[in-house]
C-alpha cells in the first residue's frame, strides 16, 4: 500500500542519511555508540514517532480516523508537527514555580506510582497520575480525585492555591491554539494504555525501541 511505502522510505532515508554521517565523521565513541551532533540528536526519534503516529503506521488504524489526523495536522507549523511526532513528558507534581520542569524521556522506566506525568502531543494534554502521589496534594489540583471516574482538574481561579496555579502556569506556558482538551487517567486504568502507547523510546506497534533503531543504524 502507499502507507506501506511511506514508512519504507521513512525509514531507508532516515538510516542512510545516519550511517552517511557515521561513515563520514569520527562519530562512534570506544563503546561502538553513535555520537550525534545536536542537529541531528533528535532524529532517530522523531523517525521512530512518525512509524508510530497514527498518521502512519499499520496497525489498528481505520482509514476515517487516519483521514481526521492529516486533516488535523495539515495547518500545523514544523513545530506543532515535531511535538506531535515526538511528544514532550512533563512531571507535575513537584513544581517550583520559578522554571519549567525539564522533559523526561519518553520511556516507560521513568513512570512510577509516586509521579504526575504530563503528555504534550501538540492537540491534547494527557495526565497521569500514579497511585502513591500525596494525597493532599492530590485533592488540592484535582477535583474528585478519589473517585474512581471523572477525575479533572479544578478551575483556575483567583487566589486559588499555589500548587494548582504552578500546574496552571506549565499547561499555559506550552498550549497552542490546537489544543482541544485534557485527559486524565490514574495509575490502572484501562485508559492508561493511551499514555504508555506514547512513549516512543519503547517498542511499539511492532517498531523498534530508540536503543534498537540506534543498534540497527551502527550495524555494519
Amino acid at each position: 500500500s502507499s502507507f506501506d511505502k511511506a514508512r519504507e522510505h521513512i525509514r531507508q532515508s532516515v538510516t542512510a542519511l545516519l550511517r552517511s554521517y557515521s561513515y563520514t565523521s569520527n562519530a562512534y565513541s570506544h563503546s561502538q555508540t553513535l555520537q550525534l551532533p545536536e542537529n541531528l540528536n533528535t532524529l532517530p526519534l522523531q523517525c521512530l514517532g512518525l512509524l508510530k503516529h497514527e498518521a502512519f503506521r499499520d496497525r489498528n488504524v481505520p482509514s476515517d480516523q487516519r483521514a481526521t489526523i492529516h486533516s488535523l495536522m495539515y495547518p500545523l507549523g514544523l513545530g506543532n508537527v515535531e511535538i506531535s511526532v515526538r511528544p514532550r513528558l512533563i512531571p507535575i507534581h513537584n513544581l517550583d514555580g520559578k522554571s519549567m520542569p525539564e522533559e523526561l524521556q519518553l520511556t516507560a522506566s521513568v513512570v512510577d506510582s509516586t509521579s504526575v506525568l504530563l503528555l504534550d502531543n501538540g492537540r491534547h494534554f494527557l495526565v497521569r497520575i500514579g497511585n502513591r502521589v500525596d494525597p493532599k496534594w492530590l485533592n488540592t489540583v484535582f477535583q474528585d480525585a478519589d473517585s474512581k471516574k471523572g477525575i479533572k482538574l479544578r478551575s483556575y481561579e483567583e487566589n486559588c492555591p499555589v500548587e494548582l496555579e504552578r500546574v496552571y502556569q506549565v499547561l499555559d506556558s506550552i498550549k497552542t491554539p490546537f489544543h482541544k482538551g485534557t485527559t486524565i487517567v490514574k495509575e490502572g486504568d484501562s485508559d492508561e494504555l493511551l499514555f504508555f502507547s506514547s512513549l516512543i523510546q519503547d517498542r511499539s506497534f511492532g517498531e523498534q525501541s530508540l536503543a534498537e533503531y540506534m543498534q540497527f543504524i551502527v550495524r555494519r
